[in-house]
Protein backbone atom coordinates (compact mmCIF):
# COMPACT_ATOMS: atom_id res chain seq x y z
CA UNK A 1 0.00 0.00 0.00
CA UNK A 2 1.32 3.37 -0.65
CA UNK A 3 1.87 5.51 2.06
CA UNK A 4 1.39 9.32 0.83
CA UNK A 5 2.85 10.95 4.10
CA UNK A 6 3.45 14.99 2.75
CA UNK A 7 6.54 16.05 3.88
CA UNK A 8 7.65 19.73 3.07
CA UNK A 9 11.30 20.18 3.09
CA UNK A 10 14.18 22.94 2.27
CA UNK A 11 16.80 21.72 -0.08
CA UNK A 12 20.04 24.34 -1.35
CA UNK A 13 21.22 22.71 -3.50
CA UNK A 14 24.52 23.84 -5.34
CA UNK A 15 24.28 23.63 -9.22
CA UNK A 16 28.12 23.11 -10.28
CA UNK A 17 27.57 23.86 -13.94
CA UNK A 18 26.15 28.04 -12.49
CA UNK A 19 27.74 27.92 -9.05
CA UNK A 20 24.22 28.89 -8.02
CA UNK A 21 22.81 27.92 -4.63
CA UNK A 22 18.66 27.31 -5.11
CA UNK A 23 16.51 26.72 -2.15
CA UNK A 24 13.85 24.09 -2.67
CA UNK A 25 10.35 23.08 -1.45
CA UNK A 26 9.63 19.85 -2.45
CA UNK A 27 6.50 17.83 -1.90
CA UNK A 28 8.06 14.20 -1.38
CA UNK A 29 5.85 10.71 -0.80
CA UNK A 30 7.05 7.47 0.56
CA UNK A 31 5.94 4.36 -0.88
CA UNK A 32 6.71 0.81 -0.07
CA UNK A 33 9.59 0.22 -2.54
CA UNK A 34 10.61 3.86 -2.10
CA UNK A 35 10.46 7.71 -2.46
CA UNK A 36 8.85 9.22 -4.93
CA UNK A 37 9.75 13.22 -5.84
CA UNK A 38 7.42 14.87 -8.24
CA UNK A 39 9.48 18.47 -9.83
CA UNK A 40 7.18 21.20 -9.29
CA UNK A 41 6.43 22.43 -12.94
CA UNK A 42 7.55 25.63 -11.48
CA UNK A 43 10.98 24.88 -12.01
CA UNK A 44 11.26 24.56 -16.14
CA UNK A 45 9.90 28.64 -15.84
CA UNK A 46 13.18 30.10 -13.08
CA UNK A 47 15.21 30.32 -16.31
CA UNK A 48 17.69 27.66 -15.89
CA UNK A 49 17.53 24.60 -18.64
CA UNK A 50 15.20 21.82 -18.99
CA UNK A 51 17.94 19.82 -18.90
CA UNK A 52 20.03 20.70 -15.81
CA UNK A 53 16.78 21.08 -14.21
CA UNK A 54 15.94 17.24 -14.31
CA UNK A 55 19.49 16.62 -13.85
CA UNK A 56 19.48 18.41 -10.66
CA UNK A 57 16.91 15.58 -9.13
CA UNK A 58 18.61 12.93 -10.70
CA UNK A 59 21.40 14.50 -8.96
CA UNK A 60 19.59 14.00 -5.63
CA UNK A 61 18.63 10.41 -6.55
CA UNK A 62 22.08 9.64 -7.24
CA UNK A 63 23.20 11.37 -3.53
CA UNK A 64 20.50 9.23 -1.57
CA UNK A 65 19.10 6.42 -3.32
CA UNK A 66 19.71 2.56 -1.99
CA UNK A 67 18.88 -0.44 -2.76
CA UNK A 68 16.56 -0.27 -0.37
CA UNK A 69 15.12 2.85 -0.97
CA UNK A 70 15.37 3.75 -4.75
CA UNK A 71 13.78 6.71 -6.32
CA UNK A 72 11.74 7.92 -8.42
CA UNK A 73 11.94 11.02 -10.31
CA UNK A 74 8.46 12.29 -11.79
CA UNK A 75 8.70 14.97 -14.62
CA UNK A 76 5.66 16.58 -15.15
CA UNK A 77 3.40 16.63 -18.12
CA UNK A 78 4.80 18.62 -20.89
CA UNK A 79 7.27 19.25 -23.61
CA UNK A 80 11.27 20.24 -22.50
CA UNK A 81 14.03 21.54 -24.88
CA UNK A 82 17.44 19.14 -24.29
CA UNK A 83 20.03 21.58 -24.86
CA UNK A 84 22.69 19.29 -22.94
CA UNK A 85 23.18 15.41 -22.00
CA UNK A 86 21.63 13.93 -18.75
CA UNK A 87 23.31 11.30 -16.52
CA UNK A 88 21.26 8.42 -14.33
CA UNK A 89 22.34 6.94 -11.23
CA UNK A 90 21.91 3.72 -9.49
CA UNK A 91 18.37 2.83 -7.91
CA UNK A 92 16.89 5.77 -10.19
CA UNK A 93 13.20 5.36 -12.12
CA UNK A 94 12.73 8.03 -14.28
CA UNK A 95 9.21 8.43 -14.77
CA UNK A 96 8.17 10.31 -18.00
CA UNK A 97 4.98 9.64 -18.74
CA UNK A 98 3.25 12.31 -20.63
CA UNK A 99 6.10 13.95 -21.26
CA UNK A 100 8.36 14.82 -24.94
CA UNK A 101 11.89 15.52 -24.60
CA UNK A 102 13.05 17.25 -27.98
CA UNK A 103 16.81 17.79 -28.26
CA UNK A 104 17.43 21.63 -29.57
CA UNK A 105 21.37 20.98 -29.70
CA UNK A 106 23.81 19.47 -31.77
CA UNK A 107 25.86 16.13 -31.28
CA UNK A 108 24.78 15.71 -27.98
CA UNK A 109 23.12 12.73 -26.85
CA UNK A 110 20.33 12.52 -24.42
CA UNK A 111 21.18 10.15 -21.44
CA UNK A 112 23.55 8.40 -20.45
CA UNK A 113 24.50 6.08 -17.31
CA UNK A 114 27.08 7.52 -14.86
CA UNK A 115 29.74 10.47 -15.73
CA UNK A 116 31.83 10.73 -18.84
CA UNK A 117 34.88 10.40 -16.03
CA UNK A 118 33.72 7.02 -14.87
CA UNK A 119 35.91 3.72 -14.97
CA UNK A 120 34.63 0.67 -14.26
CA UNK A 121 34.94 -3.50 -14.86
CA UNK A 122 32.51 -6.02 -15.54
CA UNK A 123 28.92 -5.24 -14.56
CA UNK A 124 29.92 -3.23 -11.98
CA UNK A 125 29.43 0.30 -12.21
CA UNK A 126 25.35 1.36 -12.38
CA UNK A 127 21.90 -1.06 -11.01
CA UNK A 128 18.47 -0.58 -10.77
CA UNK A 129 17.99 2.06 -13.65
CA UNK A 130 14.29 2.68 -15.00
CA UNK A 131 13.04 4.88 -18.02
CA UNK A 132 9.29 4.97 -18.04
CA UNK A 133 7.30 6.36 -20.59
CA UNK A 134 8.00 9.83 -22.60
CA UNK A 135 8.94 10.62 -26.13
CA UNK A 136 12.22 10.86 -26.63
CA UNK A 137 12.46 13.13 -30.00
CA UNK A 138 15.89 13.30 -31.75
CA UNK A 139 13.94 16.77 -33.82
CA UNK A 140 15.82 15.42 -37.03
CA UNK A 141 12.96 16.38 -39.24
CA UNK A 142 14.06 19.55 -38.26
CA UNK A 143 17.06 21.01 -40.59
CA UNK A 144 19.51 22.47 -38.03
CA UNK A 145 19.69 19.12 -36.02
CA UNK A 146 19.00 16.98 -39.34
CA UNK A 147 22.83 15.97 -38.97
CA UNK A 148 22.86 15.30 -35.07
CA UNK A 149 23.98 11.81 -34.81
CA UNK A 150 24.26 11.54 -31.04
CA UNK A 151 22.59 8.52 -29.39
CA UNK A 152 19.48 8.84 -27.39
CA UNK A 153 20.14 6.65 -24.57
CA UNK A 154 23.65 4.70 -24.01
CA UNK A 155 24.41 2.52 -20.86
CA UNK A 156 27.37 0.20 -20.02
CA UNK A 157 29.00 -1.54 -17.06
CA UNK A 158 25.34 -2.24 -15.31
CA UNK A 159 23.08 -4.41 -14.35
CA UNK A 160 19.54 -4.33 -14.09
CA UNK A 161 18.08 -1.73 -16.60
CA UNK A 162 14.21 -1.27 -18.09
CA UNK A 163 13.08 0.79 -20.65
CA UNK A 164 9.21 0.56 -20.65
CA UNK A 165 6.99 1.93 -22.98
CA UNK A 166 9.24 4.75 -24.03
CA UNK A 167 9.21 6.01 -27.13
CA UNK A 168 11.94 7.51 -29.89
CA UNK A 169 11.74 9.05 -32.71
CA UNK A 170 12.95 11.61 -35.09
CA UNK A 171 16.33 10.45 -35.62
CA UNK A 172 18.98 10.28 -38.43
CA UNK A 173 22.03 8.82 -38.95
CA UNK A 174 22.40 7.39 -35.19
CA UNK A 175 21.77 4.72 -33.04
CA UNK A 176 18.98 5.23 -30.57
CA UNK A 177 19.89 3.05 -27.81
CA UNK A 178 23.39 1.65 -27.67
CA UNK A 179 23.99 -0.73 -24.67
CA UNK A 180 27.64 -2.19 -23.65
CA UNK A 181 28.50 -4.96 -21.03
CA UNK A 182 25.24 -4.95 -19.44
CA UNK A 183 23.55 -8.03 -17.16
CA UNK A 184 19.88 -7.95 -17.14
CA UNK A 185 18.93 -5.30 -20.16
CA UNK A 186 15.57 -5.55 -20.76
CA UNK A 187 13.22 -2.72 -23.37
CA UNK A 188 9.34 -3.47 -23.30
CA UNK A 189 7.00 -2.09 -25.33
CA UNK A 190 8.75 0.80 -27.00
CA UNK A 191 7.99 2.61 -29.92
CA UNK A 192 10.41 3.66 -32.36
CA UNK A 193 10.08 5.40 -35.69
CA UNK A 194 11.88 8.11 -37.83
CA UNK A 195 13.22 6.11 -40.61
CA UNK A 196 11.13 7.13 -43.03
CA UNK A 197 11.29 10.08 -45.63
CA UNK A 198 8.10 11.76 -44.29
CA UNK A 199 10.26 12.04 -40.70
CA UNK A 200 13.91 12.77 -41.95
CA UNK A 201 15.04 15.97 -43.63
CA UNK A 202 18.57 14.80 -45.18
CA UNK A 203 18.10 11.59 -46.81
CA UNK A 204 21.46 10.75 -47.38
CA UNK A 205 21.79 10.53 -43.84
CA UNK A 206 18.82 7.86 -42.90
CA UNK A 207 20.95 5.27 -41.89
CA UNK A 208 20.23 4.68 -38.10
CA UNK A 209 20.85 1.59 -35.82
CA UNK A 210 17.54 1.11 -33.40
CA UNK A 211 19.53 -0.60 -30.63
CA UNK A 212 22.58 -1.40 -31.00
CA UNK A 213 23.94 -4.26 -28.23
CA UNK A 214 27.67 -4.74 -27.99
CA UNK A 215 31.10 -5.57 -26.15
CA UNK A 216 32.97 -2.74 -24.26
CA UNK A 217 35.79 -4.02 -26.43
CA UNK A 218 37.26 -0.64 -27.00
CA UNK A 219 36.88 3.10 -27.47
CA UNK A 220 35.66 3.27 -30.99
CA UNK A 221 32.20 1.47 -29.54
CA UNK A 222 31.44 3.09 -26.56
CA UNK A 223 33.31 6.16 -25.95
CA UNK A 224 33.93 7.24 -22.40
CA UNK A 225 32.71 4.06 -21.03
CA UNK A 226 35.77 2.65 -19.54
CA UNK A 227 36.86 0.01 -18.57
CA UNK A 228 37.91 -1.65 -22.14
CA UNK A 229 37.49 -5.38 -20.47
CA UNK A 230 35.32 -7.47 -22.99
CA UNK A 231 32.26 -7.66 -20.44
CA UNK A 232 29.68 -8.86 -22.89
CA UNK A 233 25.82 -8.69 -22.74
CA UNK A 234 23.63 -11.55 -20.87
CA UNK A 235 20.14 -11.67 -19.71
CA UNK A 236 18.59 -9.37 -22.46
CA UNK A 237 15.22 -9.33 -23.34
CA UNK A 238 13.62 -6.98 -26.39
CA UNK A 239 9.53 -8.03 -26.68
CA UNK A 240 6.51 -5.87 -27.62
CA UNK A 241 8.77 -3.47 -29.65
Amino acid sequence: MKKRNKIIIFLVLVLCFTGISVNLTLDIYAEDNGTVIEIPKSEFDEGYSDAKVIQKYLNLARDNATDDNAYRIVVPEGTYEIASGMSIYSNTHLCLNGVTLKRCSESIGMFRSGNNSDINNGYDGYKNITIEGGILDANGNVKEYADNSGTLIRIAHAKNILLDRVTLQNGNNLHYVEVAGVDGFTMQDCNIYGRDSLSTVNTKNRSIEAVQLDVLHDESRMKNFGNYDDTPMKNVLITGC
